[in-house]
């Protein structure tokens, strides 16, 4: 047991020509263990795929409309309504309410480079 830590230590190892092991706490491969799912933390209609933002097969469809129905004057409680009639379905939740729809159209109109 030593006072240095460990990542210093492994450092050191391999600068010094000791083949390790591959490290426990560093997934391999990066972003690509979420080489196609969404990611919690990816804007709706969206997902990585390789570490960049593509459209997401179904959710981008999803997207375009919400964004079409709110662009004609319509309200969120409208635009929830209308994809809840449709059967489309969130994410994480039963059906769509005026907050989710708010968050989306708020987040896309911010970031419009994205769409």
């Amino acid at each position: 047991m030593t006072s240095v830590p460990r990542t210093n230590v492994r450092s050191h190892l391999i600068r010094g020509g000791v083949s390790l092991k591959p490290s426990t706490h560093a997934p391999a491969g990066g972003d690509e263990r979420h080489s196609g799912q969404v990611r919690w933390n990816s804007p709706y209609g969206f997902q990585y795929n390789k570490g960049k933002l593509v459209p997401h097969p179904q959710e981008f469809e999803t997207l375009r409309l919400i964004l079409d129905q709110f662009n004609e004057a319509s309200t969120y409680e409208e635009v929830a309504a209308k994809l809840n009639t449709k059967k489309l379905r969130p994410r994480s939740a039963k059906q769509w309410t005026r907050f989710t729809v708010r968050q989306i159209v708020k987040w896309h109109h911010a970031h419009p480079k994205v769409f």
